[in-house]
């Protein structure tokens, strides 16, 4: 897929590559070393299930929030923080000596992927002509699942090559990069609504759903466990929630 002879262009899509890259990666890496992290900290399968679950939920809970802070305080500074805040995730998990610490920073990871990945196309929209957008989408959109795709394989050979603090370490100098591509190469831009109200009420709706209906599925252990009275009223009402925001 060849993009035009657009130097500016060029510079945008590579470091919104690279960071797409880096944050899909790592998303995956971490799938064969659950095993080695069961092990390790001594833990069963539904705790070291977080490790996981708790980037999904992070990310899944920063996204909605994503477009208001990028409105309200731009596009650009809410991407750097983003790199940052994965900076700061990939580090801490690189030095955890608890599960607890590695979930900690699963989910500052996915905080910042939260951050990163809505924010990557509205960039490269910026420095391309409405007529080139549907094959930049169809790249970035490919990167994206064959990152997904081959990071559980790369991790198993940073597994075997080395420890698991590595599968964090790694992103670090990556990261780092993508910081600094960034800050020299996406274009600044200014808030546009300072004063737009954030929906509270919304946002409370789908965190209250995505996180319960997680948070339960996570519990349970058997068939006969999800037909509990309890286990049944908390996926009612997180799919209650869910709903409610749909036609809200």
């Amino acid at each position: 897929m060849k993009i035009e002879n657009n130097p500016t262009e060029k510079k945008v899509v590579f470091t919104i590559l690279l960071g797409a890259i880096t944050v899909s990666l790592n998303n995956s890496a971490l799938n064969p070393a659950l095993p080695e992290f069961m092990q390790i900290f001594q833990i069963g399968p539904v705790l070291a299930s977080w490790i996981l679950s708790a980037f999904m939920l992070a990310m899944c809970l920063t996204l909605p929030v994503t477009g208001y802070l990028s409105h309200s305080l731009g596009k650009r500074r809410i991407y750097l923080i983003g790199l940052a805040l994965f900076i700061l995730g990939s580090f801490l998990g690189s030095i955890a000596h608890n599960i607890y610490l590695v979930i900690f920073a699963r989910s500052i990871q996915g905080i910042a992927s939260g951050l990163i990945l809505p924010l990557s196309l509205p960039f490269i929209f910026s420095v391309t002509q409405t007529q080139k957008r549907g094959r930049i989408t169809s790249l970035w959109a490919s990167v994206v699942m064959f990152s997904l795709a081959i990071g559980p394989f790369l991790g198993a050979i940073i597994l075997s090559l080395s420890s698991w603090e590595m599968l964090f370490l790694i992103n670090v100098p990556l990261s780092l990069i993508a910081f600094s591509l960034a800050t020299k190469n996406l274009p600044k831009d200014e808030a546009t609504n300072r004063n737009n109200a954030f929906d509270w009420i919304g946002f409370s709706l789908i965190s209250f759903g995505l996180g319960y209906l997680i948070w339960t599925c996570h519990q349970l252990k058997s068939w006969q466990e999800m037909m509990s009275n309890s286990n049944l009223l908390a996926l009612v009402l997180a799919f209650g929630c869910l709903l409610f925001f749909i036609f809200y």
